[in-house]
């Protein structure tokens, strides 16, 4: 992994680096986690990552949605 965070922007930029191909992450942060668009060439999909629960708080449902936009040249 490799990228960057800006606080006063809130937002972030990573690269996830795979033996034939690499993913790029732009995301914005707030209270719930980092949410954002991937691309992998011209594909592109949306992300969510949150943060792992401490110790003792209440376990909430999490539903995960992929959306694949496919681009067109």
């Amino acid at each position: 992994w490799r990228g960057s965070y800006d606080k006063s922007s809130m937002s972030c930029f990573m690269t996830k680096y795979y033996a034939t191909h690499r993913v790029q992450y732009f995301g914005q942060v707030d209270e719930n986690g980092i949410w954002g668009n991937w691309t992998i060439g011209s594909r592109r999909g949306g992300f969510h990552l949150w943060p792992k629960k401490s110790p003792g708080e209440e376990e909430e449902e999490v539903v995960e949605e992929e959306v694949v936009i496919e681009a067109t040249v």
